[in-house]
Protein backbone atom coordinates (compact mmCIF):
# COMPACT_ATOMS: atom_id res chain seq x y z
CA UNK A 1 0.00 0.00 0.00
CA UNK A 2 2.41 2.39 -1.25
CA UNK A 3 2.19 5.93 -2.62
CA UNK A 4 4.26 7.54 -5.88
CA UNK A 5 4.12 10.80 -7.37
CA UNK A 6 4.69 10.95 -11.10
CA UNK A 7 4.39 13.17 -13.55
CA UNK A 8 1.92 11.56 -16.02
CA UNK A 9 0.62 12.07 -19.85
CA UNK A 10 -2.75 10.98 -21.34
CA UNK A 11 -2.42 9.02 -24.61
CA UNK A 12 -5.76 10.25 -25.87
CA UNK A 13 -6.03 14.28 -24.91
CA UNK A 14 -2.15 14.64 -24.17
CA UNK A 15 -2.61 16.54 -20.74
CA UNK A 16 0.02 16.72 -19.00
CA UNK A 17 0.25 16.66 -15.25
CA UNK A 18 2.97 17.42 -13.63
CA UNK A 19 3.00 15.57 -9.85
CA UNK A 20 0.19 13.25 -9.89
CA UNK A 21 -0.26 11.21 -6.24
CA UNK A 22 -1.68 7.67 -6.69
CA UNK A 23 -1.61 4.23 -5.57
CA UNK A 24 1.39 2.09 -6.71
CA UNK A 25 -0.78 -1.19 -6.83
CA UNK A 26 -3.88 0.50 -8.91
CA UNK A 27 -1.24 2.23 -11.67
CA UNK A 28 -1.85 5.95 -13.10
CA UNK A 29 -5.44 7.15 -12.82
CA UNK A 30 -7.48 7.84 -15.92
CA UNK A 31 -7.12 11.30 -17.21
CA UNK A 32 -9.71 13.88 -15.67
CA UNK A 33 -10.45 15.54 -19.26
CA UNK A 34 -11.22 12.45 -21.21
CA UNK A 35 -10.96 9.59 -19.22
CA UNK A 36 -8.12 7.69 -21.43
CA UNK A 37 -5.43 5.68 -19.98
CA UNK A 38 -2.55 7.84 -18.64
CA UNK A 39 1.39 6.99 -18.95
CA UNK A 40 4.43 8.11 -16.70
CA UNK A 41 5.98 10.86 -18.78
CA UNK A 42 9.35 13.39 -17.82
CA UNK A 43 8.64 16.17 -20.42
CA UNK A 44 7.52 18.45 -17.56
CA UNK A 45 11.61 18.43 -16.66
CA UNK A 46 10.37 18.65 -13.16
CA UNK A 47 11.35 15.97 -10.53
CA UNK A 48 8.50 13.39 -9.03
CA UNK A 49 7.63 14.20 -5.70
CA UNK A 50 5.51 15.92 -3.64
CA UNK A 51 5.66 19.46 -2.97
CA UNK A 52 5.55 21.30 0.02
CA UNK A 53 8.56 21.24 2.76
CA UNK A 54 9.38 17.50 3.52
CA UNK A 55 11.77 16.45 5.98
CA UNK A 56 14.96 18.64 6.15
CA UNK A 57 13.56 20.81 3.85
CA UNK A 58 13.22 23.73 6.21
CA UNK A 59 16.06 25.74 7.29
CA UNK A 60 15.39 26.84 10.94
CA UNK A 61 15.09 30.17 11.36
CA UNK A 62 15.59 32.42 15.10
CA UNK A 63 12.35 34.69 15.17
CA UNK A 64 13.96 36.73 18.29
CA UNK A 65 11.50 37.43 21.16
CA UNK A 66 9.17 34.61 19.14
CA UNK A 67 11.63 32.10 19.42
CA UNK A 68 13.58 29.21 17.26
CA UNK A 69 11.32 28.02 14.36
CA UNK A 70 12.87 24.63 13.24
CA UNK A 71 9.65 23.58 11.32
CA UNK A 72 7.60 25.68 8.68
CA UNK A 73 4.31 25.30 10.77
CA UNK A 74 5.94 27.19 13.46
CA UNK A 75 7.29 30.09 11.27
CA UNK A 76 3.80 30.11 9.64
CA UNK A 77 2.82 30.43 13.10
CA UNK A 78 5.00 32.94 13.88
CA UNK A 79 5.23 35.08 10.60
CA UNK A 80 1.35 35.25 11.49
CA UNK A 81 1.72 36.43 14.78
CA UNK A 82 4.01 39.18 13.00
CA UNK A 83 1.73 40.11 10.41
CA UNK A 84 -1.35 40.45 13.04
CA UNK A 85 0.48 42.60 15.23
CA UNK A 86 1.80 44.87 12.14
CA UNK A 87 -0.37 45.10 9.46
CA UNK A 88 0.47 46.58 6.11
CA UNK A 89 4.05 46.29 6.85
CA UNK A 90 6.39 43.16 5.11
CA UNK A 91 9.24 40.68 6.70
CA UNK A 92 12.20 40.46 4.96
CA UNK A 93 14.34 37.57 6.68
CA UNK A 94 18.74 37.97 6.13
CA UNK A 95 20.65 34.66 6.46
CA UNK A 96 23.14 34.84 8.40
CA UNK A 97 26.80 34.21 6.45
CA UNK A 98 29.61 31.85 7.44
CA UNK A 99 31.55 35.39 8.24
CA UNK A 100 28.69 36.59 10.61
CA UNK A 101 28.65 34.29 12.50
CA UNK A 102 32.01 34.19 13.39
CA UNK A 103 32.35 38.14 13.92
CA UNK A 104 29.87 37.47 16.61
CA UNK A 105 31.81 34.80 17.99
CA UNK A 106 35.06 36.81 17.82
CA UNK A 107 33.02 39.87 19.55
CA UNK A 108 31.74 37.64 22.08
CA UNK A 109 35.46 35.86 23.32
CA UNK A 110 36.94 39.50 22.87
CA UNK A 111 34.07 41.08 25.13
CA UNK A 112 35.18 38.22 27.68
CA UNK A 113 38.40 39.09 27.36
CA UNK A 114 37.86 42.42 28.35
CA UNK A 115 35.71 41.56 31.54
CA UNK A 116 38.60 39.59 32.56
CA UNK A 117 40.60 41.93 32.44
CA UNK A 118 38.57 44.43 34.23
CA UNK A 119 38.26 41.82 37.07
CA UNK A 120 42.02 41.19 37.34
CA UNK A 121 41.08 37.79 35.91
CA UNK A 122 44.50 36.68 33.50
CA UNK A 123 45.10 33.97 31.73
CA UNK A 124 47.95 32.98 33.39
CA UNK A 125 45.79 32.66 37.36
CA UNK A 126 43.22 30.63 35.15
CA UNK A 127 46.05 28.17 34.31
CA UNK A 128 47.26 27.97 37.49
CA UNK A 129 43.87 27.18 38.75
CA UNK A 130 43.32 24.42 36.05
CA UNK A 131 46.37 23.24 37.11
CA UNK A 132 45.60 23.57 41.07
CA UNK A 133 42.13 21.75 40.43
CA UNK A 134 43.49 18.86 38.51
CA UNK A 135 46.03 18.02 41.52
CA UNK A 136 43.68 17.85 43.86
CA UNK A 137 41.26 16.00 42.07
CA UNK A 138 43.94 13.67 41.14
CA UNK A 139 44.92 12.89 44.82
CA UNK A 140 41.83 12.36 45.41
CA UNK A 141 40.79 10.04 42.98
CA UNK A 142 43.36 8.17 44.15
CA UNK A 143 42.44 7.46 47.68
CA UNK A 144 39.39 6.82 47.11
CA UNK A 145 40.27 4.16 44.55
CA UNK A 146 42.72 2.58 47.57
CA UNK A 147 39.73 2.66 49.91
CA UNK A 148 37.34 0.94 46.67
CA UNK A 149 35.38 3.60 46.68
CA UNK A 150 33.40 5.77 43.76
CA UNK A 151 37.01 8.05 42.66
CA UNK A 152 34.84 10.39 40.20
CA UNK A 153 32.71 11.56 42.68
CA UNK A 154 35.52 12.04 45.18
CA UNK A 155 37.47 13.76 42.41
CA UNK A 156 34.35 15.93 42.11
CA UNK A 157 33.90 16.59 46.07
CA UNK A 158 37.46 17.73 46.49
CA UNK A 159 37.62 20.18 43.92
CA UNK A 160 34.26 21.71 45.04
CA UNK A 161 35.76 21.71 48.84
CA UNK A 162 38.95 23.55 48.06
CA UNK A 163 37.07 26.77 47.80
CA UNK A 164 36.12 26.90 51.26
CA UNK A 165 39.52 27.45 53.26
CA UNK A 166 42.38 27.20 51.43
CA UNK A 167 41.11 29.18 48.44
CA UNK A 168 40.93 32.09 51.01
CA UNK A 169 43.78 31.91 52.80
CA UNK A 170 46.04 31.51 49.35
CA UNK A 171 44.81 34.92 48.55
CA UNK A 172 45.24 36.27 51.92
CA UNK A 173 49.04 36.34 50.99
CA UNK A 174 47.57 37.96 47.19
CA UNK A 175 45.59 41.22 48.30
CA UNK A 176 45.97 42.85 44.28
CA UNK A 177 44.08 39.18 42.84
CA UNK A 178 40.54 39.40 42.36
CA UNK A 179 38.03 36.27 41.81
CA UNK A 180 34.73 36.37 41.25
CA UNK A 181 32.56 34.42 43.44
CA UNK A 182 34.89 35.02 46.67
Amino acid sequence: MSFIAHGLRCTGCGLIEDHVFYRRSDGPPACPACNEKRVVDWSHRKFPGVKGEGYGGFTPVDMGVLGYCDTKEKFDRAKSIVEERFPGHTMQIEADSRADKQTRADEKRHRTWLQRKKNGVDEQLMAETRESNKAIRREAERRATALNKNAKAAGQAAVKAKGTSATQAALQGRPNVKIAGY
